[in-house]
């Protein structure tokens, strides 16, 4: 089943402007109730430039990307991690679960037996219309010792956080404060992906925020004192009085789509308090 999704899959690229209001925004997103319209697509496959959560090692590894199939009742993800987090968190010692530390020999087996630099190592379900049971809801398994159940909560603390991450991301890829364009793999990347499976698509959509530019610097005329900008943020949608023809003496009102100003590489100012992903 999954192997067939993953034919169908559209795949997707987030960038990390994107991918750092997908986690601020994700914090502030209630029990949101899915529907199959806040899906990208049906069945799907999304890298994130930066990881979507950052454990302690060796409870957990940090998640990097997701696959997702959909049906009638909900959508089944696949939470994906770096081939080396997850050989490293497999073979580590244990004490908590009483295991060992691998040989180098038995890494190279799990190495071998995962060609890909992502690999799975989480699945959950997402029902459609139904509240999902994120950390605060779910209740904890009990006759767990101390350890056990840090470990228990730390898990679920993880996935809730890539959950959200993952839905807040569907949810701005429908909104126009973000755009998407496709883009082609590089030759030799794409010699590799044909080698393995002529029919593996070997383009992407890479997905963005929408970008206005604003100088460092900007002066009001006859004003020599100067602003700079240190941080970027989040305009939202509204009407401009538009100057246009002889003498940009004419006005129109135009509308001025949600985008992301400021220099180039600086911070996001309070990007969840910026952005509304629920629908209205």
């Amino acid at each position: 089943m999954l192997h067939t999704s993953l034919r169908a899959a559209e795949l997707y690229y987030v960038n990390a402007d994107m991918t750092r209001l997908s986690i601020a925004a994700s914090t502030q997103l209630p029990s949101y109730r899915l529907t199959p319209e806040d899906l990208p697509s049906p069945h799907g496959l999304v890298v994130w430039e930066q990881p979507i959560t950052d454990p302690v090692f060796p409870i957990g590894v940090p998640y990097w990307g997701a696959m997702w199939t959909s049906g009638p009742g909900g959508v089944g993800v696949s939470l994906l991690v770096e081939r080396e987090d997850f050989i490293r968190f497999s073979s580590c010692a244990d004490p908590v679960q009483g295991h060992q530390e691998l040989t180098a020999a038995q890494k190279d087996v799990i190495r071998r037996a995962h060609s890909t630099d992502l690999v799975i190592s989480g699945t959950t379900n997402m029902p459609f219309t139904e509240e999902p049971q994120w950390l605060p809801d779910s209740p904890l398994p009990t006759g767990l010792t101390s350890g056990e159940l840090s470990r228990e909560v730390e898990s679920r603390r993880l996935l809730d956080e890539a959950e959200r991450t993952l839905v807040t991301t569907w949810l701005l890829m429908g909104q126009t404060i973000t755009r998407d364009e496709p883009v082609t793999a590089p030759k030799s990347a794409a010699k590799r992906i044909t080698r393995m499976d002529p029919s593996l698509l070997t383009s992407a959509r890479y997905c963005t925020l929408r970008h206005q530019s604003a100088t460092p610097t900007e002066r009001a005329e006859g004003d020599v004192l100067s602003v700079s900008y240190r941080h970027r943020w989040i305009v939202r949608g509204h009407w401009r009085n538009h100057a246009y023809g002889p003498r940009q003496e004419l006005r129109q009102r135009i509308w001025i789509s949600p985008h992301l100003k400021g220099p180039d590489g600086a911070p996001l100012t309070d990007p969840a308090k910026l952005v509304n992903v629920l629908r209205r």
